[in-house]
């Protein structure tokens, strides 16, 4: 599973990996560990070896982080809920308090640990993923300036999911949902955005609530490959604005910004995932929405004009 966002140290793009442990499909039919990681001075590499002749192929990282085992030596350094909040999710947090748009999305093949990496467990802390962990560092730092009466500091929410290259609310009943989703359009300054429910939030509990229900309308199906398997991108967007005023009530400064948490469908191989009917529609769907975004973020990371419309995901998120 790879985990994608934009540095705060210059880079457009930076990319980890993450290794999970084996689920209960593979340890059943005996499946061996091919992979390793190390930790370098700057960046990382992964190692993957070849199990019929023993040859080893590493590929480089911004980041490697070892979630298989935490006792089996020689295969990296144990990462945590806590590792990679702290090397990723604080960075584009950061980022994002300082005024600029940034996202953070998990890709990888179904049921490669992507869900459990962007949400994990809410409530368990030790468990709790990138966007919980985000939701309540934000509203702890704005803790620090809330008793300036000259700073005023405002969150809101959006979440949507993206199916079959239908934009729908989460945060709206289903039967509310329009038959064909929300459409984007232009702004001047935002770029494309849709219509759906903002929710003011003032804790980062009121956040969780509205992500709780917003999970619960999330499109999900099962296949072999997964029992639970996302049927849609889901983009969950934070809306920070930070207003500084001098004593005479003029505004001095005023930051905003977009953070986009998201979890991404994953890609899918029709004969293994045993999809037929609507759910091979929604695979090939989300197959296609996930070769625009690896275009775009190419792209982007060779300094070149990315082509946003292949797709409503790339569409929304160009902002």
């Amino acid at each position: 599973m790879q985990l994608e966002c934009g540095g705060d140290d210059g880079d457009a793009v930076q990319v980890a990996v993450r290794m999970r442990v084996f689920n209960g499909r593979e340890k059943s039919s005996n499946a061996k560990r091919i992979v390793r990681m190390e930790n370098l001075e700057k960046g990382s590499k992964t190692y993957i070896m070849d199990p019929d002749t023993g040859e080893e192929r590493d590929f480089k990282y911004d980041f490697s982080f070892q979630s298989h085992s935490d006792s089996e030596p020689g295969i990296g350094e144990w990462a945590t809920q806590d590792t990679v909040m702290t090397t990723l999710g604080i960075p584009v947090l950061n980022a994002a308090l300082e005024g600029r748009n940034v996202s953070l999305f998990a890709y990888g093949q179904t049921g490669a640990g992507k869900s459990f990496s962007m949400l994990g467990k809410i409530g368990v802390p030790e468990l709790e993923g990138i966007i919980p962990r985000t939701c309540k560092e934000i509203f702890h730092r704005m803790e620090n300036e809330a008793a300036n009466p000259l700073v005023t500091q405002t969150v809101d929410v959006q979440v949507v999911e993206i199916y079959c290259e239908q934009v729908n609310d989460l945060l709206t009943n289903r039967k509310n949902w329009p038959s064909n989703g929300h459409k984007p359009r232009l702004t001047p300054n935002a770029g494309y955005v849709v219509d759906t429910t903002k929710k003011p939030c003032k804790s980062a509990p009121e956040i969780f609530q509205a992500m709780e229900f917003a999970d619960k309308n999330r499109s999900v199906g099962s296949h072999a490959l997964n029992p639970e398997s996302s049927r849609a991108h889901t983009i969950y967007q934070i809306n920070y604005v930070k207003v500084t005023k001098n004593d005479a009530g003029k505004v001095l400064e005023t930051v905003s910004a977009h953070l986009n948490l998201i979890d991404l469908a994953g890609s899918e191989r029709t004969d293994s995932a045993g999809t037929t009917g609507q759910m091979l529609k929604e695979g090939n769907a989300i197959n296609l929405s996930l070769t625009a975004l690896g275009g775009c973020i190419k792209a982007l990371s060779e300094g070149k004009r990315p082509n946003f419309r292949d797709s409503k995901l790339t569409l929304l998120l160009q902002g």
